[in-house]
């Protein structure tokens, strides 16, 4: 049976009512299987939401995956949009290929042991898996983002936003442009532990000054109206591999 892991910032932590919860190291997750695949949910900001951005406990999180010898892992992250062509909705996701550290590039308190080579940091197969569950649920998909890391706990002033948007503009990289606070990390962790990683980014807000400035309370309305698709998405996908 091949094991898959699935780690949700989103608010989606089981596909329905058999997952079984664990705990390892102070970490609580679900198992669960669907049809012939072993899935392992780890909520990036613990089942209770207890943990803020730059409070995630990434490497004991891994550690969870690494136990449960998962082979494939699917990741969903709320984010920002810099993009402003891709539209605010339900059912818009975009698949990143490559990151930039941004204002957080200090990720020292990983203790990597090898320096990974992030020429690919994404999976190439797990996106192309991840693209086709998105289109066959009748979603929209961007395949081609770039995922920016900003891993303080607050919005980001218009003056960062301006920067990041003009500084993607000079490299040809501003298509499908977000901005987050937690991905690189794991990122970084699959990499030297060579499990294939794939990013599912969910647009729930644009940048600060691009329009109306974001609010937390519009970034969960967000995240509710995307559970079921979530779902959906991760049942194609799994089904895939």
């Amino acid at each position: 049976m091949k094991t898959v892991g699935i780690i949700g910032g989103s608010g989606v932590y089981s596909l329905g009512d058999d997952a079984k919860k664990k705990k390892l190291n102070g970490i609580e997750y679900l198992v669960e299987e669907l049809d012939d695949k072993k899935l392992i949910f780890v909520p990036r900001h613990g089942l209770k939401h207890q943990y803020l951005a730059s409070e995630v406990p990434h490497t004991k999180n891994f550690n969870v995956l690494k136990k449960e010898n998962v082979e494939a892992i699917l990741a969903f992250s709320s984010v920002g949009c810099l993009d402003k062509e891709i539209e605010i909705k339900k059912g818009v996701f975009i698949l990143p290929n490559d990151y930039i550290r941004g204002f957080s590039s200090r990720i020292d308190f990983l203790k990597l042991k090898t320096h990974p080579d992030m020429s690919r940091p994404f999976d190439n197969k797990l996106i192309w898996y991840a693209a086709e569950a998105i289109m066959e649920n009748g979603y929209s998909v961007f395949e081609e983002g770039i995922y920016i890391y900003s891993g303080g706990n607050c919005f980001e002033t218009k003056a960062e936003i301006s920067f990041l948007r003009a500084l993607a503009k000079l490299s040809y990289l501003e298509k499908g442009l977000v901005v987050g606070l937690t991905a690189v990390p794991e990122i970084i962790l699959a990499k030297e532990n060579k499990i294939p990683y794939a990013l599912v980014c969910i647009p729930v807000n644009y940048g600060t000054g691009i329009a109306e400035n974001p609010t937390h309370e519009h970034t969960l309305k967000m995240i509710k109206e995307n559970e079921e698709p979530i779902k959906k998405i991760i049942s194609s996908f799994c089904r895939k591999l």
